[in-house]
């Protein structure tokens, strides 16, 4: 603060003012005098509560009202910086539209209730940002609390996180700091903060990625973009679907960017991002997806298909896995679509192979693992079987089940945060292709078993 010709005082406070006509300093408690012709006092705000004492409501520092905003009269309802709520009153514009919105529900019959707000304070002093919401560490039992500090170069950035068993309760900053929006977001839902992103945040400041933070359309639906008027995210991208793509109709539909401003380059980011267009055959990835996932946890969570009692049956379903032939057949035929599945995806590994489409060989690629699965049904009757046949077993299940995760997500990229689809997306294609490798050694041994004994 040097730098600012701000010099900040810690740990004492004013005992009295010094000067007769006018200001000619101040008086700390710790006896130092501190010379200056002008005092700024900041002491908040006093609700105005005289019309309710004279109308004979119920009153503290505010006018008291429950979770619905009702006054001691049901009938009378009191919001914004002249309501006491649970004993707090807020100064602030976002809790009183919260509190607004919650009167004019139950006004209309609805049922609603004010749970309180999270109180986050922005401020721009001496052309500084500064930032605070929730706890702080001031007034708490700090044996339940960890912070997380970070120090920008030169000492010209701060940031704080304080953390309760790892879920975000509160942060505090100085100077400009990009996920801002985000990090009320979190300490609002106290999202809980993974051992890497406390790594990241000591090191470089940020608690995500930075296109992470930087994507307004990647956000999560809860994240407030709006702080005045509250307006989130998914609230946002609800109404560009509904035909209210530009800035202006945004603003005007939702509220946002309607109080402060501060807002509106969120808005036309958001505004200007592009949505994601369905892929061919997402649709059908998703069912195959459904269907391969069903399967394949059947095999971990069933019991296996009985034995019948009795050799009177009409139909010898065991027969599929007594008779020699059949379980040649159905071996066989879960081989080939592996070898068919093999080749298709060499589509996408090899430049020479550039026949047909990706999307089409893509999804014969889902389909043919869909068909694989249910002819594992027929092989092994739900049975997973002992020592290598259960290591076989367990490696193809994980192969479908995260095949199946990748072909859901392609099916559902279009409802999902961009960043968490690309992610998951990436994971599951990667897992995909190392579980294929040990596949045809355990294959290899399970064929020459069966003939060999």
């Amino acid at each position: 603060m040097l730098a600012l010709h701000v010099r900040v005082v810690l740990s004492d406070s004013v005992k009295r003012v010094l000067g007769d006509a006018s200001v000619a300093g101040v008086e700390l408690r710790s006896g130092r005098d501190i010379p200056c012709d002008t005092l700024v006092v900041a002491t908040g705000i006093r609700p105005n509560i005289e019309l309710a004492r004279d109308a004979g409501l119920s009153v503290g520092r505010g006018i008291r009202v429950n979770d619905q905003m009702q006054t001691s009269d049901p009938h009378i309802y009191a919001v914004g910086e002249c309501a006491e709520h649970r004993d707090q009153v807020y100064g602030l514009v976002a809790p009183g539209l919260e509190q607004a919105g919650v009167a004019a529900h139950c006004i209309h019959g609805g049922e609603s209730r004010y749970p309180g707000s999270q109180a986050a304070t922005r401020l721009k002093v001496a052309g500084v940002k500064v930032f605070s919401i929730g706890c702080t560490g001031e007034g708490e039992v700090t044996s339940q609390l960890r912070t997380l500090v970070f120090r920008g170069a030169d000492s010209r950035g701060y940031r704080k996180l304080v953390l309760r068993r790892n879920r975000v309760v509160g942060a505090i900053a100085y100077g400009d700091w990009p996920e801002i929006n985000r990090v009320q977001e979190a300490v609002q839902h106290t999202r809980y903060i993974w051992p890497w992103q406390q790594r990241r945040f000591l090191k470089t400041g940020r608690l995500w990625p930075e296109q992470a933070a930087a994507d307004v359309a990647d956000w999560p639906a809860g994240a407030v973009v709006c702080q005045c008027t509250n307006v989130t995210r998914g609230t946002l991208s609800q109404a560009i679907q509904t035909g209210h793509g530009s800035v202006e109709a945004l603003c005007a539909h939702t509220g946002a960017s309607s109080v402060c401003g501060s807002c509106r380059p969120l808005v036309a980011e958001l505004a200007g991002a592009q949505e994601v267009a369905a892929e061919p055959g997402s649709r059908t990835l998703l069912w195959t997806a459904i269907v391969t996932l069903v399967a394949a946890l059947a095999f971990l969570l069933s019991p296996a298909i009985p034995f019948p009692d009795s050799v009177q049956v009409p139909v010898r379903w065991d027969l599929l896995w007594r008779d020699s032939l059949l379980k040649q057949i159905s071996g066989f035929t879960l081989l080939g679509i592996g070898a068919l599945v093999s080749i298709i995806s060499l589509r996408k590994r090899l430049t020479r192979f550039s026949f047909g489409a990706f999307a089409g060989w893509r999804l014969v690629h889902v389909l043919l693992g869909t068909l694989a699965v249910i002819t594992l049904i027929g092989h092994t009757g739900l049975r997973l079987g002992y020592n290598l046949n259960l290591l076989l077993m367990l490696n193809f299940l994980a192969l479908l089940l995260v095949g199946a995760a990748a072909s859901g997500v392609i099916g559902l990229q279009q409802i999902l945060p961009r960043a968490r689809a690309r992610r998951t997306r990436e994971v599951s294609l990667w897992l995909h292709i190392l579980l294929l490798w040990p596949l045809p050694a355990l294959l290899g041994f399970h064929i020459f078993k069966t003939y060999w004994f």
